[in-house]
This record gives structure tokens, C-alpha cells and sequence, in this order.
């Protein structure tokens, strides 16, 4: 490796280090779940650790990892040794503690909830807690916040009181970012947050209420005194158990974090939670790579930015050893190149390389949206043609740079591409709303192509080496919104037609010949 190289390589391994340290720092030497508090009424509360054995269900017992819990008619309280994070597990639940997070162990804390409900208030102490719950239908990740889990028979729900938590489908399809005061129904066609009132947050949380967990004892926990000041909270109040009746300075009193990260534990804390990162091992195209990764996100209003910021190596201090996406090194920034627009070329696409997407708008509510990158919710009109398509397939191994953006006016557009460094799918549409006292009335134009459908076989020739093409005609005819719900009365009409390239095999496919197949259509 020669100098220029080297110098290179320590600045980017040492500024990735430097913002990972929050993260890769131990939560704890020893870890295991204290029972801090139980009910077992009908006797039918079960407990057993890693190896099948049952364990006793007392106060002070220290759960291991790999324990399994189904509560019966029972309510179980844990608290997480020496974490400090506290759970509420109710009766009819089955639940298992996976792993926790430990010096030179597990990385995070991982939870599954098969069946019941189950209350988390995570600790946020600033040493690069990482918690994550498993249920049949989704994930959800979480670095410190109070949000419910009920999980039932044909779906689960998340609700989160403070902070943030990540939920994303079991297949990785679909994701989304859960607020404080918001709800999210697993089985929902769009996976869309939906707001919830604050009375109604606090309702429902006191109803479930810690009986005997200490939630002001959690590191990094919102305040929670009641009327009188102290912790005891009037019977009858709004919120119940949890504190203070609620209003809307009071619920901002109650955010996690301050605004000020004047002091060094806010500052680092700020780190942890802003710059997510991962470290570990990644299996891509059948070989084993380590990686260090800095993945932050930005959420402003509307508009929304995922950076991924991957180092993914054999031998770290080898650059040719580091793992390049389609050949190309995306920390070179042009200096392997020669020629200015191959230069250009490459510091562009390693910049864009490090953008997962950036967002801005939402497509059902805005006059203008905008969307790049890797996305799996890329739509053109209605959707008869292209809907929640998905790029980030093979995410992180191939990234692409995706593009879907609209407007929508009197005259009004929609563009899709799957990649443009190498596109293969590509939409358009065009519509028009003729009526200005009635703007509800739209007429759209759509057209597909999909120029490499059999990109992925051995010998595209043998089935005729074809695209696609789609056309749609739709019109919209009655609009209504209602806060969170848009409901659209429309119509739509399409057609699609293979275009074959050349005469495909003659044996398997006698009647496929080169040219359009408008029989097809």
C-alpha cells in the first residue's frame, strides 16, 4: 500500500472510530432480567431458563438469557441488571428474553414477544443502548424511549409514549419511524404512523401501569411526578398511575432529551442516539466481510435523510481488501480516476453511494414529493402499474439510486426510475385536473417500460430477450380528507405487451419471434 493510500485509509478508519466509540462501548460486565414483581393468581405463571429447567418466579430472581416466560393468568415486571430498563409483561403473553446487551457479548438487547402485550421503558444513559423487539409480523428497534407491544392473533401494534422506535416488516419490505404519540397496526396496508391523542396515550399506559418497576429509577427517564409534586399520583387523575394529568407543555416537559447538549453526558448521549452504527460480520455474494458502519438519520418535518457510511473489509488497514460495490472503491473520491469527468463521475457516485435516501413530502398529501435513493415504496399513480415497488431488494450488497417524485397542480406529473446509474425500470405520468371549481376531477396518462425483465437468467436470448412496455389510462372522480385519512373515488384501465428483442429459442418457444406481441396484450 503506498503512502497516499495509507494516509487515506487511517483519516477514514479514524473518523468512523471516533464516531462509533458511543456505540461500541459496553452496557454492562454481567446482565440478566430481576424479577422486581409478580402475579400469579391462577398459578399457571411459567418460567424456564436456556437449558428447559423451570425457574421459580420470585422477587429478586435474576433471569438469564435464553429464558422463556408464558404468564398464564399471571402479570410479570422485570428489570434489566445492571441496564436499568424496566418491562411489564401481561397475562396471556409469551415472551422470551434472547439476548442482552454485555461486555464482549451480544451487541443489543433483544426481545421476543410471541402473543400478549408487553411494556418497555428502555434506559438512555448515553452508553449506546440498543434494544429490539421481535414479534411475528415485525421488528422493532429501539435506543431508549416507553412504547407498548400487543401482539395477537392476526397482527400486532407498537404505540410509543416518548422518544422513537423503528418498526420494519419480518420480510424488510416496508419500515417506517414510530414518534412520541404515535401508533402504528402492523397488518395496515401502507404501514403508515397514525397520531394518537395525548389523553388517549396516557389512558392507555396507565392502564397498564407499573406496579412494581421504579419508572423515575430508569437512566435518561422522562419525569413522571404527579399533582402533588411527588411521586404519588391522585386517584382519579387523567393519567392514572404514570403522572399528572397531560396537557401539551406538560407533554413537552416530558421529552427524553434536552434541547441543550451543553454538558459532555448530553453531548455523547446525542452521539449515541443520532449516528446509529453497527459493527459485526456481513455475508455478500457468498463471502464473509467485517464491517464498521455509521448509519445517522435526519427527520425534520418533511423532509427525511438516511446516510450509510460502510467501511466492509477483510484485512482493515488493506483497502484492497475492502469490499466494492460493483468494482467500484467508494472512499476513493475520484483519486483513482484519471480524466475530469471520470473524476466528476466517481466523486459523484461515492457521495451518493452514501446516501441510503433522502425524502421530502408525502405522495398522498403534497403538491410535491421527492424521493432518492434505496426505497421500497416507490408508486406511479393509483398503482396499476408500478406500486411499492422496491429497490433496496439486495440492500446493503448493490445500491442504487432510485427516483420517484411528483406534482400535482392543474397540470400535474410523476416520474419512477428503479436505478438511474443503470436503469431497468422507468415510469411516467401525466395528469390534468380540467375543472378549477372542481379540482377533485383528474385524467392521467401512464407509461412503463422495463427494458431487462430476464437480466438475472443465463441466456436472456433463449426466452427472446424482452422488455416490457405498459400504458394506463385513469381518472379520479371524488376526493375526501379527513386528517389522517385521504379516500380516492377512481377508475383505471391498462394494458402491457412484451417486445422481444430477438426470436427466442425455437424449440421451447416456436411462436416467439422478435418484435412486439401485441396478441399478448
Amino acid at each position: 500500500m503506498n503512502k497516499t493510500n495509507r494516509k487515506k485509509t487511517i483519516i477514514v478508519l479514524f473518523s468512523l472510530l471516533i464516531l462509533l466509540l458511543p456505540v461500541i462501548s459496553a452496557a454492562a460486565v454481567e446482565s440478566g432480567a430481576e424479577i422486581v414483581y409478580f402475579e400469579n393468581p391462577s398459578g399457571n405463571l411459567v418460567i424456564t431458563g436456556p437449558d428447559g429447567e423451570n425457574i421459580k418466579s420470585d422477587f429478586g430472581v435474576i433471569l438469564p438469557v435464553g429464558a422463556k416466560i408464558e404468564t398464564g393468568g399471571g402479570v410479570l415486571e422485570l428489570k434489566l441488571v445492571p441496564n436499568g430498563s424496566i418491562l411489564k409483561i401481561s397475562s396471556g403473553s409469551s415472551f422470551e428474553l434472547r439476548a442482552l446487551q454485555s461486555e464482549g457479548g451480544s451487541k443489543e438487547n433483544i426481545f421476543a414477544l410471541l402473543r400478549g402485550k408487553l411494556r418497555t421503558l428502555a434506559a438512555r444513559s448515553g452508553r449506546g443502548e440498543r434494544y429490539t423487539v421481535q414479534t411475528p409480523s415485525a421488528v422493532a428497534a429501539v435506543r431508549g424511549t416507553e412504547f407498548i407491544n400487543e401482539v395477537g392473533e392476526n397482527g400486532s401494534s407498537i404505540l410509543v409514549r416518548h422518544g422513537s422506535v423503528y418498526v420494519e416488516s419480518l420480510n424488510g419490505s416496508r419500515w417506517v419511524t414510530l414518534e412520541a404519540n404515535q401508533g402504528l397496526d402492523t397488518r395496515s396496508a401502507d404501514y403508515r404512523p397514525v397520531t394518537i391523542p395525548i389523553q388517549e396515550i396516557e389512558s392507555i399506559f396507565s392502564a397498564f401501569a407499573f406496579l412494581g418497576a421504579d419508572p423515575s429509577a430508569v437512566p435518561g427517564a422522562p419525569p413522571e411526578s404527579g399533582a402533588d409534586g411527588g411521586g404519588a399520583v391522585p386517584a382519579g387523575s387523567a393519567a392514572g398511575a404514570i403522572g399528572q394529568p397531560v396537557t401539551e407543555a406538560v407533554a413537552r416537559d416530558r421529552e427524553y432529551e434536552t434541547k441543550s447538549y451543553s454538558d459532555k453526558s448530553n453531548f455523547g448521549r446525542w452521539i449515541s442516539d443520532s449516528l446509529g452504527g453497527d459493527i459485526g460480520t456481513t455475508t455478500i455474494e457468498g463471502n464473509t466481510y467485517s464491517k464498521l458502519v455509521l448509519s445517522p438519520v435526519i427527520d425534520a418535518d418533511k423532509f427525511r435523510m438516511a446516510l450509510y457510511l460502510p467501511v466492509i473489509y477483510v484485512d482493515l488497514f488493506d483497502t484492497g481488501s475492502w469490499y466494492h460495490p460493483r468494482g467500484n472503491n467508494e472512499w476513493s473520491f475520484g483519486t483513482d480516476q484519471s480524466g475530469w469527468q471520470n473524476v466528476v463521475s466517481d466523486i459523484w457516485m461515492d457521495l451518493w453511494l452514501k446516501v441510503r435516501y433522502v425524502e421530502y413530502g408525502d405522495a398522498e398529501f403534497d403538491p410535491f414529493y421527492f424521493k432518492m435513493g434505496n426505497l421500497n415504496t416507490m408508486s406511479l399513480g393509483h398503482g396499476a402499474l408500478v406500486y411499492q415497488f422496491a429497490n433496496d431488494y439486495d440492500f446493503p450488497a448493490v445500491r442504487r439510486i432510485g427516483l420517484n417524485m411528483g406534482y400535482e397542480k392543474t397540470v400535474g406529473f410523476e416520474v419512477m426510475v428503479d436505478d438511474l446509474s443503470r436503469p431497468n425500470l422507468m415510469g411516467l405520468r401525466l395528469s390534468v385536473s380540467p375543472f378549477k371549481s372542481y379540482k377533485a376531477f383528474e385524467m392521467g396518462l401512464s407509461g412503463v417500460a422495463d427494458i431487462r425483465p430476464a437480466m438475472e437468467a443465463d441466456n436472456p436470448g433463449y426466452y427472446g430477450n424482452p422488455w416490457f412496455m405498459a400504458a394506463s389510462l385513469d381518472m379520479d372522480f371524488l376526493e375526501v380528507i379527513t386528517g389522517l385519512l385521504k379516500m380516492v373515488w377512481f377508475a383505471d384501465t391498462s394494458a402491457l405487451a412484451p417486445i422481444y428483442r430477438n426470436d427466442a429459442d425455437a424449440v421451447d418457444f416456436p411462436n416467439v419471434k422478435a418484435g412486439p406481441a401485441w396478441d399478448m396484450v
